[in-house]
């Protein structure tokens, strides 16, 4: 009810049903000393999806009528606190949606889902939020996955995950039409683990995320004839994680973090305008958690990785082709000195034989090789000039 004496609203064990949502609340509304109070609780009890679709979002998505599902999703969620002078109320609200199968009469095969998320205010007001092991699941592919992400508002959230696929392409290939003239097999299978914070998501500080993680596949073989694109991969495999290596320089034990891949053979061919094929590729990239100085004045963590192979080919629709024999590739991006600020690239290539041919010309270079150092001067002409404003 509504009192004038302490000017406050109450609405206790209201229920409601709106576009197939059953939904019950309580409210209470306070003002006093010119702020306004806010305690409330609202819930949604298994809310049948396949209702809803059917009583009110076919209306609008006439897409979704084919939909045929026993889902049910709960909520539910709180809020106290004031209104008002930069101020707002800690809230809470928690999402459920057991295991359960959808259908479309589109799909040859059934879908299964399931999912737990809560997204709120912990105790020093950041926001906050979690999904436990959200589940999809159909023929030819298994997902399990968890995350969270800390101080969503903030200026540098952390974010957490957790999960692991399993993927069948001659499987999956069942959903296309049977028309799409598609050819496709093969398996993937990958996990990851840890967490990262935005202000990690650069090629200067990935090393300081704390990530692992790993994918693998026998085959992987994608022919599209509508399309012109034919990928042919053996023996891929990928991993990221922590790594540990003693400097030469200083003796000091480096921590790094990884990422690191292989093929054993490929070949691909787009649109029969580019063919490239390669064997025994390898390639990787890892960061130093900390800056060489060992006092993080920079945000230029040391870069170092590598592109191998032992063979590599690449031809155009013009019959250009330049084949790379046990070709090596490296580079390096280390603090300039003085101004460790500033990030300087070293690349490095050396191959045992360039073969350059085309319809009327030949040409091969044996033990070839460049090296190259610049600093990013673009960043410090950046630096320079957001100097000068400040």
């Amino acid at each position: 009810g509504i009192s004038k004496e302490d000017r406050s609203l109450a609405l206790h064990g209201f229920k409601a049903e709106i576009a197939s949502v059953p939904l019950d609340f309580d409210l209470d509304l306070k003002k006093k000393d010119g702020h306004l109070s806010l305690d409330g609780r609202f819930g949604v009890e298994e809310c049948r999806i396949e209702e809803l679709i059917d009583g009110f979002v076919k209306n609008i998505i006439p897409e979704t009528a084919d939909i045929r599902t026993d889902a049910s999703i709960s909520l539910a969620g709180t809020c106290s606190g004031n209104i008002g002078n930069g101020t707002m109320p800690a809230f809470n609200v928690s999402l459920a949606l057991p295991e359960a199968t959808a259908s479309h009469k589109s799909l040859r095969h059934k879908i299964n889902l399931a999912m737990k998320a809560e997204a709120g205010t912990g105790e020093d007001g950041k926001i906050n939020l979690r999904i436990d092991e959200a589940l999809l699941k159909t023929y030819g592919l298994g997902l399990k996955a968890g995350m969270s992400v800390s101080d969503i508002t903030g200026e540098d959230p952390l974010i957490s995950l957790h999960g692991n696929l399993r993927a069948s392409a001659d499987s999956l290939l069942t959903f296309l039409p049977e028309d799409s003239g598609i050819i496709a097999k093969g398996g993937l299978a990958a996990e990851i683990d840890g967490s990262i914070r935005l202000s990690q998501m650069d090629i200067y500080n990935f090393g300081q995320a704390d990530i692992t993680g790993k994918a693998s596949s026998d085959e992987i073989v994608i022919i599209s004839p509508k399309d012109t694109i034919d990928i042919n991969l053996n023996g891929l495999s990928a991993t990221i994680g922590p790594e540990k290596k003693a400097s030469v320089k200083t003796g000091q034990t480096v921590k790094l973090l990884g990422i690191g891949g292989k093929i054993t053979e490929a070949d691909i061919a787009l649109k029969e305008a580019l063919t490239f094929s390669g064997n025994n590729i390898s390639l990787s990239a890892k960061n130093a958690v900390d800056p060489l100085t060992g006092k993080d004045t920079t945000k230029v963590h040391p870069l170092g990785g590598y592109f191998k192979a032992d063979k590599l080919t690449m031809k155009d629709s013009e019959g250009m082709t330049v084949t790379l024999d046990e070709t090596n590739n490296s580079f390096q991006m280390v603090p300039k000195t003085g101004h460790p600020e500033i990030p300087v690239l070293s690349i490095s290539s050396k191959n045992k034989r360039i073969y350059l041919r085309d319809n009327t010309n030949r040409l091969m270079l044996t033990d070839a090789g460049i090296d190259g150092t610049a600093a990013m001067n673009s960043i410090e002409r950046r630096q320079r000039r957001k100097a000068v404003i400040d």
